[in-house]
């Protein structure tokens, strides 16, 4: 009986205790397949912050009937100030329409500023088919109107169409001296959406310089 046991333990422990070790192999892969797998969906995600609001312009902003949330901002070491707004349903990586609000402080002078925008366009020009700009000055020199197409192309065939609007405006706040303020705004068009962006350009244009012009430059306050 003794030999038996002696036999039986010699011949089943080893197996049995394989076995325990492959499925104990086969539950960790699963459970590191897990942790990747959430890993991946949590960078993918992210958290989503609330933007830091430092220009007093909180929003929502309204362009047209379209309402624009805060959905991005950043401030330069060198004291330059970025926020973006969004529509509802649109992001920072593939939007349709998006307001920019800079404020930057620059000994040079605006209108070297905006030369120095038109000098790029002039450049890309050259390899952008859609390239063309138009600006306004006004009589006193402290404000510039810059609308803009550009375009960006994929294997030969057309995959992004963007307008822009940008108004600067020299300004001085209270205790902080002069800044140049621009606000902008930019309309995308993608791929099949090309075609139909072109053919209502030319009136839409119109139509969006007008809604830029009645919406005026939003007034800042540096929150420090």
């Amino acid at each position: 009986m003794q030999e038996l046991r002696s036999i039986t333990r010699n011949n089943y422990t080893p197996q049995i205790l394989t076995v325990i070790i492959e499925t104990f192999i086969v539950i960790m892969r699963y459970l590191l397949l897990l942790i990747v797998v959430a890993l991946l969906a949590f960078k993918q995600v992210g958290i989503k912050e609330k933007p830091v609001e430092r220009l007093g312009v909180p929003g929502p902003l309204i362009f047209g009937n379209t309402n624009f949330k805060l959905a991005w901002t950043n401030k330069t070491e060198s004291g330059n100030y970025t926020q973006k707004y969004l529509p509802a349903g649109d992001s920072l990586i593939n939007y349709r329409q998006m307001l920019t609000l800079e404020l930057f402080k620059d000994d040079t002078l605006l209108e070297r500023v905006v030369q120095n925008k038109i000098r790029e366009l002039e450049a890309r020009k050259k390899v952008d088919e859609y390239c063309n700009y138009n600006v306004i000055k006004s009589p006193d020199g402290d404000e510039f109107m810059l609308d803009f197409l550009t375009g960006e192309m994929k294997d030969k065939s057309n995959k992004l169409l963007q307008f822009n609007i940008w108004h600067y405006k020299l300004i001085n706040i209270e205790g902080q001296g002069k800044f140049i303020e621009l606000y902008a705004y930019t309309k995308r068009s993608y791929d099949n959406e090309i075609k139909t962006f072109l053919k209502h350009f030319r009136n839409d244009r119109i139509d969006m310089l007008a809604k830029m012009v009645s919406a005026g430059m939003p007034a800042i306050v540096i929150n420090r």
